[in-house]
Formats: C-alpha cells, structure tokens, sequence
C-alpha cells in the first residue's frame, strides 16, 4: 500500500508538473504574442512613417527641380535685361545727336550687323556731319565712326550732304549708380 501511495503521489507530482510546464509554455507563448503584435504595431507605425518620408523626399526633389529652372530662368531675364539696354542706349544716343538744333539733320536708314551700325542719312554741310561723327565717337556706347561715303545731293533745291556712316559698338558695364538713380 505505501507503494501504491508512492506511485500515486508520483504520478500525481508527475501531471502537477506537466500542468505547471503548460502553464508556464502558455505564459511564455501568451508573453511572445504580445511581443509579436507589439513588434508588428511598430513595424507597421514605421512603415506609415517611411511612406510619409519617402513623399516629402519627392517633393524636396520636385522643389529643388523647380528652383532649378528657376534660376536658370531668372538668370536668362537677367541677361536679356542687360542684353536689352545696350540697344536702347544706343538709340537714344544717335537721336540724342540728331536732334540737336544746330545740326540740321535727319536719318534714313539705321540697320545693326554684330557690333556694327550703319546710318545713312542728310545734313546741312560737311562741319555739321562732323559735329555729328564727334558726338557718336564721344559717346561711351561707340568706339569708332567710320564715315563710308559722302556726296552732295539736291533737296528740295537746296545743296545738302548725303552720307553713310558705320560705327562700331562698344559694351560698357552698366554703372551701378546710373541704375541706383533710375530706380
């Protein structure tokens, strides 16, 4: 009889202990569950999150894209704006010096060619023609006035000087205080 006790209180500590190793086994695996969701949950938060980066990083290149075209852009209406005075100057110093009073003057072709000019037109005399030339030559915006041809032509029955002058530009920087004062 003490065995038979003996062997039941053997193979009762026998299923107390798979008992107590199920429970254990279902803490553990209930424990790492928790720890896999948890896992899952912040791969997940992180992925979102990648995703969210990943558009922003877009639009930081489609910005930095942009910001380059519009440099380009800007530098393009930089040029053409310096590009653009010159001719304007140009002009307003050949009329600046036709219409000078004295001179008794007027034009009838103006044409450029690269850095050339050439004008051909009327004027009273010869002295005229030359006052004419100096004021171009003086001007900053020329470098030389070459006087192609000149000869004596009848208008309105009056002897007058016909002529054909080219003149070779030149492109100065554009003063910064000229343009502080302009604007």
């Amino acid at each position: 009889m003490q065995r038979k006790a003996r062997n039941r209180k053997g193979v009762c500590m026998f299923f107390l202990s798979l008992i107590a190793l199920a429970a254990v086994l279902l803490v553990i695996t209930f424990n790492l569950n928790n720890r896999l969701a948890n896992l899952n949950k912040n791969i997940e938060n992180l992925q979102a999150e990648k995703q969210r980066y990943n558009q922003i990083s877009q639009e930081i290149k489609k910005i930095k894209k942009n910001k380059k075209k519009l440099i380009a852009k800007i530098d393009t209406i930089k040029t053409l704006k310096n590009k653009s005075q010159i001719p304007v100057r140009l002009l307003d110093t050949i009329t600046t010096a036709v219409s000078n009073p004295e001179d008794s003057m007027w034009l009838r072709n103006l044409t450029q060619d690269g850095p050339n000019i050439s004008l051909s037109g009327v004027a009273m005399d010869n002295t005229r023609l030359a006052r004419f030339m100096d004021d171009l030559t003086s001007s900053r915006y020329f470098q030389e006035t070459y006087l192609g041809q000149s000869s004596m032509t009848k208008v309105a029955d009056h002897n007058l000087k016909s002529f054909k002058l080219t003149l070779t530009v030149h492109n100065p920087k554009i003063n910064q205080e000229e343009e502080g004062k302009k604007k």
